[in-house]
């Protein structure tokens, strides 16, 4: 600071000179102050906050220290364009001796000597992680089971339920492909990055499913008979279906099968069915009918009476609910209407 020149009042009185206030940078980091003078320890670029004056370090690293590059920004004024040993010694100072690119860097000054827009440039590469992909299981079906087609009536087309999945023997169900093992990785300092393992995918075999071993991996899973597709959970299953064309009426009387059942009329009055799988029913269920199953029930044009009794562990879709009860562990689905009904 130096001191003002001093100056005199209106009145002749002497106002003598101030000294001018000090001012001091302080040294960031890259600097080094001796005597008042600054200088840079490193090639980057100055930056002057509140009178605190430092140097940014151009190299960036990743997070996960396995990239390097080089950052370059236009410069106002005389161009200080990176000099190969320059960037070798900010490597260098920041501990990177793996996988350094020197032909990178070696043309670095070529890249931006004309540039007038900012830019990252790699200058060192570690190996990346590659995780190992995961197990999957590849069904030769849609193994979502899907609300039925509500119709315009109000009836339900169960068809588009994908509940009736049919099979036929020895026919391709699913493919169990093993996961893969990760690829590890390493640092810019050489350190070794662990990569995870995919998982396995598991899928369980039930009744008529037959499971072949490929290449010591790789699962085949076929049926065994001709039946009907059932996925519970994680487990595979076929069930046999009894196919009843017509009415279920005194012709064939009640029906209790260990398996899935299709009925292409109607369960009429007083009448039983029970399964140990679906029960798919394309008209209706009369008075006093009762229809269990395992699995769901579709009654495709509705249930009526009093003393009609529908039960599923799984969900139950109609067109119609009238004065009967119906219980399911799943949804109930209902396309019309419901009337004291239980």
């Amino acid at each position: 600071p130096e001191v003002g020149v001093g100056g005199h009042s209106v009145l002749g009185h002497l106002i003598p000179g101030l000294m001018g206030r000090a001012r001091r940078l302080s040294a960031g980091q890259h600097v080094t102050e001796t005597d008042g003078v600054y200088k840079s320890d490193i090639y980057g670029y100055v930056c002057l906050i509140n009178d605190e004056i430092s140097v940014i370090d151009p190299i960036w690293i990743s997070p996960d220290f396995v990239s390097a590059y080089f950052i370059f920004f236009p410069q106002i004024g005389a161009q200080r364009l990176p000099d190969a040993t320059w960037v070798q010694a900010g490597l260098k100072r920041r501990s990177i001796d793996q996988g350094i690119q020197s032909d990178a860097i070696a043309r670095l000054w070529h890249e931006v000597v004309d540039r007038r827009e900012k830019g990252a440039f790699l200058i060192a590469q570690g190996q990346l992680v590659i995780p190992g992909k995961e197990g999957k299981i590849q069904y030769s079906f849609s193994p979502k089971k899907r609300p039925g087609q509500l119709l315009d009536d109000g009836s339900i087309d169960f068809h588009e339920r994908n509940g009736v999945i049919a099979v036929t023997k020895d026919q391709l169900l699913a493919e169990v492909i093993p996961p893969t093992q990760g690829q590890n990785g390493f640092d810019l300092n050489g350190n070794e990055t662990i990569a995870r393992d995919g998982q396995e995918k598991h899928v369980g075999v039930g009744d008529h499913v037959r499971v072949v071993l490929k290449d010591n991996k790789q699962h085949l899973l076929f049926s065994q008979i001709d039946g009907n597709v059932h996925l519970s959970g994680n487990t595979l299953t076929i069930k046999e279906v009894l196919m009843i064309q017509g009415d279920l009426d005194y012709d064939l009387g009640n029906v209790d099968a260990g398996k899935d059942i299709v009925i292409s009329g109607s369960v009429r009055a007083g009448f039983e069915v029970k399964a140990a799988g679906d029960i798919l029913i394309g008209g209706v269920a009369e008075q006093g009918a009762v229809i269990s199953a395992q699995g769901d029930v579709v009654v495709t044009r509705g249930i009526l009476g009093d003393s009609t009794k529908v039960m599923a562990m799984g969900d139950v879709e109609t067109k119609f609910v009238q004065n009967s009860s119906v219980m399911a562990r799943g949804d109930i689905r209902v396309g019309s209407y419901v009337l004291n009904a239980t």
